[in-house]
């Protein structure tokens, strides 16, 4: 899937780092809600995927560790 996608060959979804998360209902208030809970947390980022007209994200990325294994806690947006 990943290499279907058009994905990197060190995507950290091929190691189970990274996931890209969508939920019915309002993906705003569940990137916020992600945002909070980590907040406290490590992480390596979260991001709000091809944000819609209204900003809200098409999907949320979230990963634990990048490929060298830091945690660098980067919040963005990707358009």
């Amino acid at each position: 899937l990943n290499k279907k996608v058009g994905g990197s060959a060190t995507s950290a979804h091929l190691i189970g780092y990274a996931v890209d998360m969508w939920v019915k209902g309002d993906m705003r208030k569940f990137l916020n809600f992600v945002k909070q809970y980590c907040e406290d947390k490590d992480f390596d980022e979260i991001i709000n995927e091809k944000p819609k007209r209204d900003g809200s994200p098409s999907w949320v990325h979230f990963a634990l560790k990048s490929k060298d294994g830091k945690q660098r806690r980067k919040i963005l947006t990707i358009t």
